[in-house]
C-alpha cells in the first residue's frame, strides 16, 4: 500500500476514511466536530489525537513591555484573519498596566481587539486562565523571564509562550496539544512521534526457577510478609529474624514436597 494518501478535503471524504478503518486518527478542528468524530471512533475503539477549539489568553505582568505585547497582540489578531486555533481571545493586564496597554491598543487594528481585562496581579490571572475549559494555549509577556516562566509552569494549557505569540509553536520540534475541552494527545515533537506507536512487549524467563507454578504452601505466607517488612519496612534490621525463619519454614516446605 502506499505509503501516503491524500484524501479529499471534504466532511464526506474525512467521514468515509474513519469509516474504513485506521490505526490512529490525528483530528484538529472545533470541539463540535471532534465530539463528533470521537463518537464514530468509539465504535471500533480505534485511537485519536484531538487539536480542537481554544480561546487562549495574553498576560501581561506589570514590568512587561507595554508596545511589545500590543504588536504582539496586533499581529496575533490579524494573522489568518483571526482564524488561529491559538489567537488571543483574552487579555488580562496586571494592575497599572491595563491603562498602559489599552491606550496602546487603542486605534483601528483591522480586527476586533478583546478588551483589556484589569486583575489584581499574576496569581489573579492564572486562576481565571486554568478556570477556563478551554485551555490549548496562552501567552505571558514580561521583562523577567524567570517571573514569566513562574507563573507559565502553573497554567493548565498545552503550550506557552513568554514575550511572543503563535509563531514559536510552528517549530517542529515542539509538542503541541491542547488538554481538558481543547483535546487531548500531542502532535510534533518526540512526544508527536511516540503518539504515533504503541508498546509491544514481549518478556522471556531465564533460568528456571518457576516456583509461582507450583500450589500454594502453609508457610508462602510468612515468608512473603517477613520478607516485605525486611526489603521495605522502616525497622529493616529489626525484621531479619523474622525474615530469616520464614527463610528456614520456606526451606523445610519446600524438602516435604520433593
Amino acid at each position: 500500500s502506499a505509503v501516503l494518501e491524500i484524501l479529499g478535503d471534504t466532511g464526506t471524504a474525512s467521514r468515509e476514511a474513519v469509516a474504513y478503518g485506521a490505526d490512529k486518527v490525528i483530528f484538529t478542528g472545533s470541539s463540535e466536530n471532534g465530539r463528533a468524530v470521537l463518537a464514530r471512533l468509539a465504535d471500533t475503539n480505534t485511537p485519536s489525537v484531538m487539536e480542537l477549539s481554544g480561546m487562549d489568553t495574553v498576560i501581561v505582568l506589570e514590568d512587561a513591555d507595554p508596545g511589545l505585547a500590543a504588536r504582539a497582540l496586533r499581529f496575533g489578531l490579524r494573522l489568518n484573519a483571526g482564524e488561529t486555533c491559538i489567537a488571543p481571545r483574552r487579555i488580562l493586564a496586571v494592575g497599572s498596566m491595563a491603562g498602559e496597554l489599552a491606550g496602546r491598543l487603542a486605534g483601528a487594528y483591522g480586527a476586533p481587539m478583546p478588551p483589556v481585562q484589569t486583575v489584581r496581579d499574576a496569581d489573579a490571572a492564572v486562576a481565571l486562565v486554568n478556570a477556563a475549559d478551554f485551555a490549548l494555549g496562552a501567552a505571558i509577556f514580561s521583562r523577567d523571564p524567570a517571573s514569566a516562566h513562574r507563573v507559565a509552569s502553573r497554567l493548565r494549557t498545552g503550550f506557552v509562550t513568554i514575550n511572543d505569540l503563535i509563531v514559536p509553536t510552528a517549530d517542529p520540534r515542539m509538542p503541541f496539544g491542547g488538554v481538558k475541552a481543547s483535546g487531548f494527545g500531542t502532535t510534533r515533537g518526540a512526544e508527536g512521534l511516540l503518539e504515533m506507536t504503541f508498546p509491544h512487549v514481549i518478556a522471556v524467563r531465564r533460568g528456571n526457577m518457576h516456583q509461582h507454578f507450583d500450589e500454594p504452601s502453609v508457610g508462602d505466607a510468612a515468608f512473603f510478609s517477613a520478607w516485605m517488612r525486611a526489603v521495605h519496612g522502616r525497622h529493616r534490621v529489626r525484621a531479619l529474624p523474622g525474615l530469616f525463619r520464614a527463610i528456614l519454614t520456606k526451606i523445610k516446605t519446600t524438602k516435604s514436597k520433593s
